[in-house]
């Protein structure tokens, strides 16, 4: 070896600091000493777990605020007992898991359970799906076994899947409803296009109702809804397509019954828009999602709202249990009983044109409710208008399918039009 290249043992190292090192004159400086770094890091790990600490003690407060079990009151005499339920669709091609075929069978009978101790005379579905074979055969795991272990309901708002979308059935009594009239539409651009894409793009959603005559005679409208949990702007536009849509049904004199996953709480902007279209949301208190483990960390999301027509015989109720060894789903139960008031007796009813005279109560027309300060509204064609705090007062026919002013089930035909 060239004695120009012996190496030196042990090898000459400079510290940084030291005067003359070459990181030192590029503006290198050494770090804070041990010492420091130790309680730094101290004053770092205090303040991650104070934090968690913090959050945790949020989500148990949440958790009791939106938690409770209350116990369903008995019936009252002439009512109607409406519900609706979010059960959670099911992926043939998972192997286990809460939505899997094997999650399933375990499911199934607390979610029978449930559907008995709720006693509906109307329950409204939503994600009743196998997916991908609904949309394609018509297989449906969860509405078949449900209605065969409750032989006393039929399911409206069903039908052949390449004309009718069957993942949001509503389950009704036959001894006390007869089904009118049925039909569908997307939250989309295109509305009346069947499995149209939502107005962003992502995965198909839409509203499905079902037109009753209840025992006493009157006819009223169910509206079953399931908004996208993702995107806000969704639900706006969504919602805003269902008041344009039920608010005619409303101003013709049919009562409308609107309930659903509405992924939005009271309050919301989303809410705001569906109560323009004269829609009253029951006060519903508490957690409706669950995270299919029994945590309540926010207010209710599945919603039940009323028009004129349809009047609460008592406060709404989650039902916030298992009925069995397991969560039948991810959403609990919500159950209300409802009557049909005096106003639902009559006819269609024209729409009206703002008040043209002081008034001393509000005045309803239509959908619309104008001030006091006003006056009552009149009709620009002529007809008779309606007095102070009533609507109007004339009647007009109805658009109905032949089959509904036949008073024969539409179950399994093609969508009405009627909208």
């Amino acid at each position: 070896m060239s004695p120009r290249w012996r190496p030196v043992w042990p090898p000459r190292w400079t510290p940084p600091e030291a005067p003359g090192s070459r990181l030192r004159d590029a503006g290198w400086h050494p770090g804070p000493p041990h010492g420091k770094l130790r309680a730094m890091t101290r004053r770092i790990i205090k303040a991650v777990a104070g934090l968690m600490l913090v959050t945790l003690l949020l989500a148990c407060g949440a958790h009791i605020i939106n938690s409770g079990d209350a116990e369903l009151p008995a019936r009252p005499p002439g009512a109607l007992r409406v519900a609706t339920l979010n059960v959670h669709y099911i992926d043939q091609s998972a192997r286990d898991g809460p939505w899997s075929l094997p999650g399933w069978e375990r499911r199934k009978r607390p979610m029978d359970a449930a559907v008995k101790a709720i006693g509906p005379d109307i329950l409204a579905l939503q994600e009743s799906e196998t997916f991908p074979a609904t949309n394609r055969n018509g297989t449906n795991l969860t509405l078949d076994f449900l209605l065969e272990r409750n032989p006393g309901h039929a399911a409206a708002a069903t039908g052949d899947p390449a004309a009718f979308p069957s993942t949001q059935p509503i389950l009704y009594r036959t001894d006390r409803l007869t089904l009118l009239d049925q039909g569908w539409f997307f939250f989309s651009d295109t509305p009346d296009v069947i499995y149209s894409p939502t107005f962003d793009g992502s995965c198909p959603a839409f509203a499905s109702w079902a037109e009753f005559r209840a025992p006493s005679g009157q006819v009223f409208r169910v509206v079953n809804v399931h908004f996208e949990y993702r995107s806000g702007s969704n639900r706006l536009l969504s919602a805003a397509l269902v008041r344009d849509r039920i608010a005619p049904v409303i101003a013709g004199g049919t009562p409308v019954l609107l309930m659903g996953d509405i992924n939005a709480l009271h309050g919301s902007r989303t809410m705001a828009r569906l109560e323009r279209a004269g829609l009253d949301f029951l006060p519903v208190d508490g957690a409706t999602y669950h995270f299919i483990r029994g945590i309540n960390l926010f207010g209710a999301i599945d919603h039940i709202a009323r028009s004129g027509g349809i009047g609460p015989a008592g406060d709404p109720v989650v039902l916030r249990r298992r009925f069995g060894a397991t969560w039948p789903t991810d959403h609990y139960p919500v159950v209300a009983d409802l009557r049909m008031t005096e106003q639902s007796k009559r006819g269609p009813q024209l729409p009206c044109q703002p008040p043209s005279y002081p008034c001393r109560a509000p005045v309803t027309c239509g959908w619309r409710r104008f001030p006091s300060s006003r006056g009552c509204p009149g009709s620009s064609a002529g007809r008779p208008g309606a007095c102070c705090g009533s609507r109007c007062s004339r009647s007009v026919p109805t658009r109905r399918s032949p089959a509904a002013r036949s008073g024969r089930s539409t179950a399994g035909s093609r969508r009405s039009r009627s909208w």
